[in-house]
């Protein structure tokens, strides 16, 4: 669609437009640390531990939130960084991209905004959104959904795998019943830990369910109660109830709950006879921001056309109020009915052709979770998972016979140049030696050494450490000089039978650096490689656990911090091990004892009770113990 507007309208009249990232607490503290010479590790852990947002009162940060109790903050060089910190926070860090908008000028759009190239090579104004407004400028919003670009790719990978184009089956009793276990990882919309312990207690059965779910998990239906008394109907706790017997065809499908923005039209349509453009007035009038003269007016109207209907006038206050309460946190059924077919094309090309789904997931860099969350599920899907090869160069991820081979843009700091330049020089030929990849290629010595230890040069028959031992005896010679310089035969090849018989990366040493330069682990899960205590149990053995004490390592691949009711300070952590992902409920107490360790430590073994609700599996903490 971008690419259409810059045709139509002229480059020279269309730009995206800035936004101005200013520093927060994190950023500000990052940004001087790094001016006082702090590696990114040290940094990462100090900046991890903050709440986002402002600094704020640090004291009083380091008092609630259990692991930011033990930040050196108030040592050298630490406390200068923060008395810093404090004053250029709020000061501007650097222009971006909005995520969507786009301006289109009458004319020459450099008469009337300053532009610049962004890194990607866009044009954008150095303006942002507020001041285009201010010149008369029109923004439009123009927003890419990953998800789209993700659900074609996996369709792509299948259809060249299966050898035929993917035909959907909204019956498919296979891509239900992963739905009913909440095996949605990767799964456009329904992936986060909330939605899908949502499709476990649901047990969706139709799209019309998975609609129903992106609608309850809406902040405002949380907030308001309204998704605890659907559950609750829905396990048979709470008898099913309707404000009055007319509105149950409309209320059925919710049992008995307003949740749909629908439904606010279609009550006021029913009760008090509305026109749908009245209803839809009435619905407006009840948002947050509502003129109170207007609502009133409509609260008259209401009640005089409700109670002329036949309608008790305290029963038809009674649901006026309720549409007052709904009106504002309802959520359009028609936009998440079009969410819901999306996920549910997802999910069928999870089920169906997982490590196909899997590397379009990847590759399209979206979804809730980090990337190694989804190499983790790829392998669990029966992926075999390989290093990005210089011998078979791609930039994005690759499937081949059940094969996941990670893509050269995985590689933390290897340039697009590199990685285009690799591509080329394979397609001339085969790469002979790493000499003969360096005189070539040409890349950073950073970058040919990230390459050998992740172990993109392994096709050469070479150990790890003797390509290292190559890099430095005679690598970074070649890199000084031009390619056509010399003769990689003649200057390069004597030193060669003088390399020692190097013994290669143990399995430790390998995961270490693929976890370090690609950000996941390929030779195997993380938690393979710690050693257990006595009687652990694992993820997949939970379900015969419940209600007794276990014992169980996982990886913490997200954190979710709130309040209770009495504002004290939980967390709820989704976990995985090799086999499955679960879930660990971390209440006020034992989070004040072990927040630190939540929040510093990737693998963690946690002690507590198994407890089953409404099917959702969880594990209580009561002990948490770093184990990496």
């Amino acid at each position: 669609v971008l690419d259409f507007v810059y045709e139509k309208y002229g480059r020279n009249r269309v730009a995206m437009i800035a936004t101005l990232n200013t520093f927060a607490a994190r950023g500000a503290i990052r940004e001087l640390g790094k001016a006082f010479g702090l590696s990114s590790a040290e940094l990462s852990d100090i900046t991890k531990r903050l709440p986002w947002g402002k600094l704020g009162d640090l004291q009083k940060t380091m008092q609630k939130y259990p692991e930011c109790r033990d930040l050196p903050l108030d040592k050298e060089p630490y406390k200068t960084i923060i008395e810093l910190a404090y004053k250029i926070e709020g000061f501007p860090r650097h222009l971006s991209i909005h995520c969507g908008g786009v301006v289109i000028a009458p004319g020459e759009l450099l008469d009337m905004a300053p532009l610049q190239l962004s890194a990607k090579g866009i044009a954008i104004t150095q303006y942002d959104m507020y001041d285009i407004a201010a010149l008369g400028l029109v923004k439009i919003d123009l927003l890419g959904q990953r998800g789209l670009s993700t659900i074609g790719d996996a369709e792509a990978f299948a259809a060249t795998a299966a050898g035929a184009k993917i035909e959907y089956d909204y019956n498919d009793l296979t891509t239900f019943d992963m739905l009913r276990q909440g095996r949605t990882i990767g799964v456009f919309q329904i992936e986060s830990p909330g939605l899908r312990s949502l499709l476990i207690e649901m047990q969706p059965k139709t799209l019309d369910d998975i609609t129903l779910a992106l609608a309850l998990i809406r902040p405002g239906a949380a907030e308001s109660g309204m998704k605890k008394v659907f559950l609750e109907r829905l396990a048979g706790e709470r008898p099913v109830e309707y404000p009055h017997q007319s509105l149950e065809p409309i209320l059925k499908e919710t049992l008995g709950n307003i949740i749909y923005q629908e439904q606010v039209l279609r009550v006021a349509e029913a009760m008090a006879g509305f026109s749908p453009g009245q209803a839809d007035l009435l619905r407006k009038a009840m948002t947050k921001e509502r003129d109170v003269k207007e609502f009133h007016a409509f609260l008259d109207k209401f009640m005089n056309q409700a109670t002329a209907r036949g309608v008790p006038y305290l029963k038809a206050r009674e649901v006026f109020a309720l549409l007052t309460k709904f009106a504002g946190y309802g959520f359009c059924k028609a936009h998440a009915a079009t969410y819901a077919m999306l996920s549910y094309r997802a999910a069928f090309l999870k089920a169906h052709h997982p490590v196909e789904f899997m590397a379009a997931m990847l590759n399209n860099f979206a979804g809730y979770y980090a990337p190694f969350v989804y190499a983790d599920e790829a392998r669990r899907l029966g992926a075999k998972l390989s290093p990005p090869d210089i011998d078979k160069p791609s930039r994005l991820c690759e499937v081949d016979n059940g094969c996941l081979r990670i893509g050269l843009a995985f590689v933390k700091n290897l340039s697009a140049e590199t990685i285009d330049k690799t591509i080329a020089e394979r397609a001339k030929r085969p790469f002979v030696s790493l000499a003969d990849f360096l005189a070539r290629v040409h890349p950073g010595k950073d970058e040919a050494i990230s390459l050998i230890r992740v172990g993109a040069l392994d096709f050469l028959g070479e150990t790890r450490p003797s390509l290292l031992w190559y890099m430095k005896l005679y690598g970074e010679k070649i890199l000084r000089h031009q390619p056509e310089a010399f003769s990689l035969g003649e200057l390069w090849a004597p030193q060669l039978q003088f390399a020692p018989g190097l013994p290669d990366y143990s399995l430790a040493e390998k995961l270490a650096a693929e976890q370090e330069i690609l950000e996941m682990a390929i030779s195997c899960h993380p938690t393979e490689l710690v050693a257990e205590s006595d009687n652990c149990t694992k993820s997949i053995e939970l379900s015969g656990r419940q209600g007794k004490d276990v014992r169980i390592v996982g990886l913490v691949v997200d954190r979710k911090r709130i309040k209770t009711n009495g504002s004290q300070l939980m967390v709820f952590l989704t976990m995985e091990d090799s086999q499955d992902y679960f879930e660990v409920t971390v209440f006020p107490e034992i989070y004040r004892k072990f927040g630190a360790r939540i929040f510093r430590k990737p693998i963690l073994e946690v002690t507590g009770k198994a407890q089953n609700k409404h099917g959702v599996l969880t594990v209580i903490a009561n002990n948490l113990r770093a184990c990496a």
